[in-house]
């Protein structure tokens, strides 16, 4: 269920910034998939998947930032995605 959250996340986050000029286009992969408490199972493939989204970035020329943060999730840092 996680996981699958992990990736309609990216999923919807590439799809609004594919809005954006290439020069500017940037995206926000959010990896968080804990539970409240900081305890339960974290995904093995959250660093393969990450690694795969920063090399489609490098080819298709997007910047990729990764963060486990919810802090993140502010009007204004988000305005640049």
């Amino acid at each position: 269920m996680a996981m699958s959250r992990l990736w309609a996340s990216i999923a919807c986050l590439a799809i609004f910034t594919a809005a954006g000029s290439a020069a500017e286009r940037k995206v926000l992969v959010y990896t968080r998939n804990f539970v409240t408490g900081g305890t339960g199972y974290v995904h093995d493939n959250i660093a393969s998947s990450v690694e795969a989204i920063r090399k489609m970035g490098a080819e298709k020329g997007f910047a990729v930032d990764v963060s486990d943060d919810p802090g993140v999730f502010t009007d204004a840092n988000l305005k640049q995605y």
